[in-house]
């Protein structure tokens, strides 16, 4: 058997062999996001890519070889695909963040309503149901692009937006040095100040950081360029993929 630790949402997924057909059973933590029968059906898809062979056994993590659950979910139902097609110009020239707040259980994000209180004319964060796939009133990573900037706000210990906001044809402000419980191994090929905007986790540079760029457009393009270099080419959905069957076909025989 092969067992495959998604890392964030934390869960697991447990695949054997059966009459030459691979058996999946997944389940992870935040079930309201993804249900196992989702989580399933999106393995299945990516597994259907490669050769059965004899026996499977080993273990994986996700942070190590693939992108995080909620990623897979954004390629599988075609978001990343919608981000990559979509070139749509903003139509609000500020910084602009979104997410479930979920009381007072994610102070980052907390940190900056308190930030767009103070700087209403630079600043903006739209506070979000708790997300369901079945709500028609959800907030999109399309609908973010009304903002010429986008920031990057992680939650109770990680963000699971970057890989998305990176497709997005906006600058991404990103916190500095601000603690992970989870990094995952593609995230070290994007850097400070080349690919996003860094800022200080008091968010107190961010006003500066907004009028350096309203000042500098060409770094703006710049950076926005170097982003659609990177996801066309060592972040493309496909080539993750097969990075990630390359890990699992590691496992056979084992």
């Amino acid at each position: 058997m092969l067992i495959i630790d998604t890392d964030y949402p934390k869960g697991i997924y447990e695949i054997s062999i059966q009459d030459n057909k691979f058996i999946i059973k997944g389940t992870n933590s935040d079930n309201y996001k993804i249900n196992n029968e989702e989580q399933n059906i999106f393995m299945e898809n990516i597994l259907s890519k490669i050769k059965i062979k004899e026996k499977l056994h080993g273990s994986l993590k996700f942070k190590d070889c693939f992108v995080s659950l909620e990623d897979v979910r954004n390629i599988h139902y075609g978001i990343i695909n919608n981000l990559i097609h979509d070139d749509s110009t903003p139509t609000i020239h500020k910084i602009g963040g979104f997410g479930f707040l979920c009381g007072t259980t994610k102070p980052y994000r907390l940190k900056y309503m308190d930030y767009c209180n103070k700087f209403p004319n630079v600043l903006e964060y739209i506070s979000t149901n708790k997300y369901s796939p079945n709500d028609p009133s959800m907030f999109t990573f399309v609908d973010m692009k009304k903002y010429r900037y986008l920031i990057d706000v992680p939650g109770h210990t990680y963000s699971t937006k970057l890989y998305s906001f990176l497709h997005s044809k906006r600058v991404i402000f990103k916190l500095k040095d601000v603690k992970k419980e989870h990094e995952f191994y593609w995230e070290k090929l994007v850097k400070p100040n080349e690919h996003y905007i860094e800022i200080k986790p008091d968010y107190s540079d961010i006003i500066e950081k907004f009028n350096y760029l309203q000042n500098n457009p060409e770094v703006e393009q710049k950076i926005i360029e170097n982003c659609q270099k990177l996801v066309s080419t060592l972040l493309r959905p496909d080539i993750l993929t097969n990075h990630f069957l390359e890990c699992v076909d590691k496992c056979w025989n084992q």
